[in-house]
C-alpha cells in the first residue's frame, strides 16, 4: 500500500463514511435535490412556470461557492469541519422555509425562502460534494474505490426510493390535517435530522494531512488563471463541456414534472412523490448497472452510458401518455448518475493536491447552466412544456457527442 494513504483500517472507515454521507443526502432527496418538491411547491404557491423553475437555477448557479471555499481553505487539514459545517448550513436554511410557509406571511415571501433555499442546498451540496471528493482522494486507495462507488450507489437510490414515497404520502394525504401548507413543511423538515447526522460523521473522517507552506495564490489568480490552465487540458475542457450540457438538460426534470397535468390529468403536486419514487428506483439499477460499467470499461464508459439515458430520459415524454408517463422517471433516475461518473473521472484524473481544486472548478463551470431552468420554463411559457423538453433533448444529444473523445481505459485513460 502506498504510503501516502492511510491504514488499511481507516480506509475501510472513510469508504463507510464516504457511503453514509451520501446515503443521508439520498434520504433527504426530496429537497436536496431542489427539482421536483421544490417546483410544485412554487407552482402552488401560484408563481409561472419560469419562476418555478428558479430554485432550480438558484442551486446551480450556487456552484461558485464551491471554487471560493477551496481558495479560502486549501489544506486538508480543515476537511471534515467544511464538510460538517456544509451540511449542517441546510438546516436552519430548511427551517427558514418551514418558517415562510406556517407564518402569515405572503406568497411571494414564501416563494423567495423557497427560491434562497434552492440556492443554499446548492452550494452547500456543491462544497461539501468538492471536500469529500478530496477526502476520498487522500483517504481512499484507488484499488477499493470501484468497489466503495458501487456500494454507495446501489444502495444509496434505497434511501432516496424510502424519502420519496414517505414525501409522497405527506403530500398526497389529507390525513392528520396534513393539508397545505403543513406536508411540505413537513417534508422541508425531514431535512433537519437527517444534516445533523452528516455532520456529525463527517468528523470522524481519517485524512492524513501532509504539511504544506504553500502561500495561498490570489483569488483572481486561482479562479482565472487556475480555470485556464485547468481547461487547456483537452480531456478536462470536453469532461467541463459535456457536463454543462448535461446538467443543463437535465435541469427541465421540472417541467417533466408539470408536464404531468397535460400527459396524465394529474395535478403535479398529486404524483411529485411516485414520481421521486420511480426516480430512485432507477437510481438503484442505474448505480448497479453503471458500476458494472465502470469496473469493467472504466469511468468513461460509465459517464458516455448515463449521458445517454438522459437523452432517452428527456425524448421519452414527447411521446408517451398515460400511467406510462411515469417510467420517464424510472430513466431519469438512473441518469441523474451521470454527474457522479463525470466527477469520479475528473478525480481519478487529477493528482491528490489537486482534487479538490479540479472539483470545484467543475461545479465553478457549472455555473451557466443556471440560466436552463429559467430558460426552460420560459420556454415552455412561450411555446408549451414539449418544447422545452425537445430543446432539452438536444443540449443532452450534444453532451454525448462532446463525452465520446474523452479518453477512454484503452487509450490511457479512465
Amino acid at each position: 500500500m502506498s504510503p501516502e494513504y492511510p491504514l488499511e483500517r481507516d480506509q475501510t472507515l472513510n469508504g463507510w463514511l464516504y457511503a453514509a454521507t451520501q446515503w443521508g443526502v439520498f434520504l433527504c432527496a426530496p429537497v436536496l435535490y431542489v427539482d421536483v418538491v421544490h417546483t410544485s411547491l412554487c407552482h402552488q404557491l401560484g408563481a409561472s412556470r419560469t419562476v418555478a423553475n428558479l430554485p432550480t437555477s438558484a442551486r446551480i448557479l450556487t456552484a461558485l461557492a464551491a471554487a471560493i471555499v477551496a481558495w479560502l481553505i486549501p489544506h486538508a487539514d480543515k476537511l471534515r469541519l467544511v464538510v460538517a459545517a456544509s451540511y449542517g448550513i441546510l438546516i436552519p436554511a430548511s427551517l427558514a422555509v418551514i418558517a415562510a410557509l406556517l407564518l402569515p406571511v405572503g406568497p411571494g415571501i414564501q416563494i423567495a425562502a423557497v427560491v434562497i433555499h434552492g440556492g443554499v442546498a446548492g452550494g452547500a451540496a456543491n462544497v461539501g460534494w468538492v471536500f469529500v471528493c478530496e477526502i476520498f482522494a487522500r483517504g481512499v486507495a484507488p484499488a477499493r474505490r470501484s468497489v466503495v462507488v458501487g456500494l454507495t450507489y446501489t444502495i444509496g437510490p434505497a434511501f432516496a426510493l424510502v424519502g420519496s414515497l414517505f414525501s409522497q404520502w405527506i403530500l398526497g394525504s389529507s390525513n392528520f390535517g396534513l393539508n397545505f401548507p403543513w406536508n411540505y413543511a413537513i417534508v422541508f423538515a425531514t431535512v433537519v435530522p437527517s444534516m445533523a447526522t452528516i455532520a456529525i460523521a463527517a468528523l470522524r473522517f481519517r485524512v492524513p494531512v501532509v504539511s504544506s507552506t504553500e502561500a495561498r495564490e490570489p483569488l483572481a489568480q486561482f479562479l482565472f488563471g487556475g480555470v485556464w490552465r485547468f481547461l487547456r487540458e483537452r480531456h478536462f475542457l470536453l469532461l467541463v463541456a459535456s457536463h454543462l450540457l448535461l446538467v443543463a438538460a437535465f435541469s427541465a426534470i421540472g417541467n417533466v414534472n408539470l408536464l404531468a397535468k397535460e400527459t396524465m390529468g394529474k395535478e403535479p403536486q398529486e404524483v411529485a412523490g411516485y414520481m421521486n419514487a420511480l426516480r430512485f428506483l432507477g437510481k438503484i439499477l442505474g448505480g448497479f448497472g453503471l458500476g458494472l460499467v465502470m469496473g469493467r470499461k472504466g469511468m468513461r464508459a460509465a459517464a458516455l452510458a448515463a449521458s445517454l439515458l438522459t437523452c432517452v430520459a428527456l425524448g421519452a415524454p414527447l411521446f408517451l401518455r398515460g400511467p406510462m408517463y411515469l417510467s420517464t422517471f424510472l430513466v431519469l433516475g438512473a441518469a441523474e448518475l451521470a454527474s457522479v461518473y463525470y466527477f469520479n473521472y475528473g478525480m481519478a484524473a487529477s493528482p491528490a493536491h489537486l482534487v479538490k481544486r479540479n472539483m470545484s472548478f467543475i461545479t465553478l463551470l457549472m455555473a451557466p447552466a443556471a440560466l436552463a431552468p429559467a430558460f426552460l420554463g420560459a420556454v415552455a411559457d412561450a411555446s408549451g412544456l414539449l418544447w422545452s423538453l425537445a430543446v432539452a433533448f438536444v443540449m443532452s444529444a450534444i453532451a454525448t457527442c462532446l463525452c465520446l473523445p474523452l479518453p477512454g481505459r484503452r487509450e490511457g485513460g479512465y
